[in-house]
């Protein structure tokens, strides 16, 4: 047998499918601690190959291990908001998710497009010793800040203020290269803040009375849309707290409670100014929208210590969809719903709303008797009280007044079964299709496709627009929980170069178009309660031209050479997803039995596609050979470059 120790820096090549069943020239043995093996070879006189490379039957030459280079540069990594418009990432600046960023190769293709992640980092791996620059393409609204500012090259910006582009970055063999960053501003723009106070809420409502006192040292954290904290404070020693110098955009705080302490009632009383907006389990507050130059004053939480003899009762608010009275599974919370705790005279003595997921709570009360009452929102009704045989899982609230029966609690006791349900006895919906009417017809038929995209407005009786959607990645929208009454629907081209096909063709009416070919609207729509109406469909197509395409094959790359080669069989089940420019998904489908994929019903313009592979899978190198129907189109992330589709084209 055969014994080989790979080289530093390569990879044995055994375990791919044969791509000539020629053993002569395949890869052989198997993995054996560090090093490659043979299994044993049996030497006869006379009786070895003669095909092997010479015509020795005595020899034999056929025991061969393949290598491959494994290149593990990388390149990055950051784009964050210049807040001061300095050119240097100072503290409590936040990266800038979403952001496009190519690769670029000596010459100036791209050979690589990716996005930045929550924090506003990427990175391009796998990467061969070579020239590269990077392009960052700023999102609208934005520009670029100063370039190589400060002493600091890992906290300056690499990019071009008009081309976004960085100078050519050369990396060695194994090189990471992490300062590779974009600073971007909006222009005209003062900074934001939010803050500022953490009290103890000693009688435990949810209020800051004029007694009660701030709490010092309570940790604050501030998240970005991301959910990634960019920033940690704490209270003052008066319980105020503060962040700034922030960028206009979407944040959240969290407040993290001492030991001991318990956050108070959420959202009590008529002024967010004076009320606790952390979440009453996690400390969380909801999303805060900073404009430029706003500071928000209001985000607050109340503390206190829950007396060991002190009682709470709860706790949910669901949606009862087959309105049998009982918590099914499925059937989920209903938020905002106002809960009313009465004392034993029926006095309202708190009142809180349920939160996100349907629950509430009333806790740090003195032994008693209470009753709760439930408001119904607007359009609901009480579904049937106290049905089964399981007191947590029923619905307690008089179908009339949503009070409940009086509830007696001792010292410590918590009763987390006070429940209601509430259903919409008259919701109904419409929809359903926008699909590119290939033979202008008017009539769906099989094979068209559905457009993404589309925007379709809904409008009432007396033509106010009271709703807009669109359609999803195969033409499909829907409007829900409708009032009964009368409706009519605007599909709104995607273009100048769309048409509306002939209207009310055929005599299927789901199968047809209703768009005025004019106007895009429906004639009105009339629903009664409950009823769903799925057939308010338009056809569109663009004159004198048909549909764009593009696909179309995932293989196995035996050789791993990148080349498509005789031989190579095709991958079925590879997810393949459709994005425009910016990202932004448009359609999802997998390749079918021999590898093979198609998008098609597409209008002209860019488009990039992302392959997944499955499990165990690497990708092949890309751009290999001079044939592009015989290569690789996906970088290490599994995106292609842009592709650029003219009107009808495949």
């Amino acid at each position: 047998m055969v014994q080989v120790t790979p080289p530093a820096g390569y990879v044995t090549t055994i375990g791919g499918n044969d791509p000539d069943d020629d053993n002569n020239t395949d890869s052989n043995g198997y993995l054996n601690g560090g090093a490659v093996q043979s299994h044993p070879v049996m030497l006869e006189f006379g009786k070895e190959p003669i095909n092997d490379g010479d015509t020795d039957a005595d020899s034999n030459l056929s025991v061969d291990f393949g290598f491959i280079k494994q290149y593990s540069a990388t390149l990055g990594d950051y784009v964050w908001y210049d807040i001061n418009k300095n050119g240097i990432q100072d503290a409590s600046e936040p990266g800038i998710a979403g952001v496009t960023v190519r690769l670029l190769d000596a010459a100036a293709n791209v050979l690589e497009t990716m996005t930045t992640d929550g924090s506003g980092n990427y990175l391009f791996d796998d990467l061969e010793p070579g020239t590269y620059s990077v392009e960052f393409v700023k999102p609208a609204g934005y520009d670029i800040t100063l370039k190589s500012q400060g002493s600091d090259t890992a906290r300056d910006s690499d990019a071009d203020l008009t081309t976004g582009r960085s100078s050519q970055i050369t990396l060695g063999e194994n090189e990471h290269n992490p300062k590779i960053d974009a600073g971007m501003y909006i222009p005209n723009t003062l900074p934001a803040s939010l803050g500022d106070y953490v009290w103890y809420d000693a009688n435990a409502d949810g209020i800051q009375d004029s007694s009660e006192i701030g709490v010092a040292g309570v940790t604050v954290n501030l998240y970005n849309t991301a959910g990634v904290v960019i920033s940690t404070t704490t209270t003052n020693g008066a319980g105020y707290y503060s962040f700034t110098g922030l960028a206009p955009g979407n944040y959240s705080v969290e407040f993290v409670k001492p030991s001991g302490y318990t956050f108070t009632l959420k959202t009590q009383g008529g002024d967010s100014a004076f009320d606790s907006d952390a979440d009453t389990t996690t400390g969380k507050t909801a999303s805060v929208i900073l404009a430029a130059g706003e500071h928000n004053p209001k985000i607050d939480a109340g503390l206190f210590i829950p007396s060991v003899n002190s009682a709470s009762l709860g706790d949910y608010v669901w949606y009862d969809l087959n309105k049998n009275g009982i918590q099914d599974v499925g059937e989920t919370g209903v938020s905002g719903v106002t809960v009313n705790l009465l004392d034993g005279t029926g006095n309202i003595i708190r009142t809180t709303a349920t939160d996100s997921s349907g629950y509430y709570l009333f806790n740090n009360l003195t032994p008693g008797t209470y009753s709760v009452e439930f408001v119904k929102p607007a359009g609901y009704e009480l579904t049937l009280k106290t049905q089964g045989g399981d007191s947590a899982k029923d619905s307690d609230a008089d179908t009339t007044t949503g009070k409940t029966s009086a509830v007696t609690l001792a010292a410590g006791e918590h009763n987390p079964r006070i429940d209601a349900g509430l259903y919409q006895p008259d919701i109904a919906r419409l929809g359903d299709f926008v699909w590119y009417d290939t033979d202008n017809d008017g009539i769906q038929d099989a094979g068209e496709p559905g457009i993404a995209g589309v925007v379709v407005k809904l409008y009432n009786a007396a033509g106010q627009n009271i709703g807009v959607t669109q359609t999803d990645g195969t033409g499909y929208y829907e409007f829900t929980d409708l009032a009964p009454g009368t409706y009519s629907v605007e599909f709104v081209k995607p273009n100048a170069d769309y048409t509306f096909s002939p209207k009310s063709q055929g005599t299927q009416n789901g199968l047809d178009s209703d768009a005025d070919t004019a106007t895009g609207k429906t004639a009105q729509i009339t629903l009664s309660a409950g009823e769903n109406n799925p057939r308010i469909d338009a056809g569109m197509f663009i004159p004198g031209t048909l549909p764009s395409s593009l696909g179309d094959r995932v293989w196995y790359d035996t050789d791993k050479d990148g080349i498509q080669d005789a031989g190579e069989n095709g991958i079925s089940g590879v997810t393949v997803t459709l994005k425009d420019a910016s990202g932004n998904i448009i359609a999802t489908t997998t390749t079918d039995g021999s590898g093979n994929y198609l998008f098609s019903g597409l209008a002209a313009g860019d488009y990039v596609i992302t392959f997944e592979p499955p499990s165990g899978y690497h990708l092949s190198p890309m751009s290999q050979g001079g044939d592009t129907a015989k290569d690789s189109d996906a970088g290490i992330t599994g995106s292609t470059g842009i592709i650029t589709l003219g009107k009808g084209e495949h």
